[in-house]
């Protein structure tokens, strides 16, 4: 059984449109053991002027500089494809925005759509707390008494941040992965042809209402 946890950085998401600059994952058994981690870098292919330059001072762990010296998408795309078609179960914080991040370079790029399911580990602290507000990845850490293995906004350290999230609320439930699914169903979500189903449903009640 392998658990894929995922989160992604953009370099800007002018027009609605994501240029993502990072890909971090982890990989772990059902238990939680790690088993693969990694952080891919990616250069976002864009002009300076390009860049949103409040996530550059806010958010962004790395220098721009950097990020231009790696691989554009389409170099890691493979690599990124195999993670989410190999995994039993894909699992995320706000997980739809990163999905559709990724539909956002593929369809920049030409590149194939990558068709999954996955699972909000958002939606599943919600009905875990009782409550109606969303809580940032940082924010969970300190409900659940967490502590911090890193540094906020870098892709793979939240990524690894929010499996131990997930782990921390089903041993206080003493519940399994698909037990926690089963009672909080809203967390499922999936993307297929380039459209995350949450997004999508999002948009026609906004046209409609």
């Amino acid at each position: 059984m392998k658990y894929l946890f995922f989160d992604l950085e953009y370099a800007s998401s002018r027009g609605g449109i994501d240029r993502n600059c990072e890909f971090g994952y982890i990989v772990t058994d059902e238990k939680f053991n790690v088993l693969e981690s990694d952080n891919f870098i990616i250069d976002p292919n864009l002009d300076r002027s390009e860049w949103d330059y409040r996530v550059v001072r806010k958010i962004l762990t790395r220098p721009i500089k950097e990020y231009e010296s790696n691989p554009t998408f389409p170099y890691y795309y493979n690599d990124i494809k195999k993670l989410i078609t190999s995994a039993d179960y894909i699992l995320g914080h706000s997980i739809n925005g990163d999905a559709k991040a990724i539909n956002d370079d593929c369809k920049r790029y030409d590149k194939p759509s990558i068709d999954y399911e996955f699972y909000d580990i958002k939606l599943m602290y919600k009905e875990f707390s009782n409550t109606r507000k969303d809580t940032s990845v940082e924010n969970m850490l300190k409900a659940l008494n967490i502590e911090e293995a890193g540094v906020s906004h870098d892709a793979e350290i939240d990524a690894y941040h929010t499996m131990l999230e997930l782990k921390s609320m089903l041993e206080n439930l003493g519940v399994t992965l698909e037990e926690m699914i089963e009672l909080c169903p809203n967390s499922k979500d999936e993307t297929i042809n380039y459209v995350v189903k949450s997004i999508e449903e999002a948009r026609i009640r906004m046209v409609t209402a």
